[in-house]
């Protein structure tokens, strides 16, 4: 069953809650890269990293939490190219 309303009316189908867009910044200035976002006070985040888009991420920092506004985090630049996962919990 998908659950009820607060007000008891069962749902008729999942609700559906729609997730905002997030934009990451990256940037690059002294052999550091920093990647920065929107955060929820309420979000613990963790950053993935990985060498090739479709390889195994790696945990690069976990437990993240911020105080809302805004998120970061850094790393030392690599010649080669970097993807990253942030997830929030």
């Amino acid at each position: 069953s998908p659950g009820a309303w607060p007000s008891g009316v069962p749902f008729t189908e999942e609700p559906f809650l729609p997730v905002p867009d997030i934009v990451i910044l990256a940037e690059v200035s002294g052999g550091e890269l920093s990647l920065s976002w929107e955060t929820a006070p309420t979000a613990t985040y963790t950053v993935l990293g990985c060498q090739a888009g479709n390889g195994r991420y790696k945990p690069l920092a976990d437990g993240l939490t911020f105080d809302g506004g805004r998120g970061s985090f850094g790393t030392r630049a690599k010649s080669d190219a970097h993807f990253f996962i942030i997830k929030a919990e």
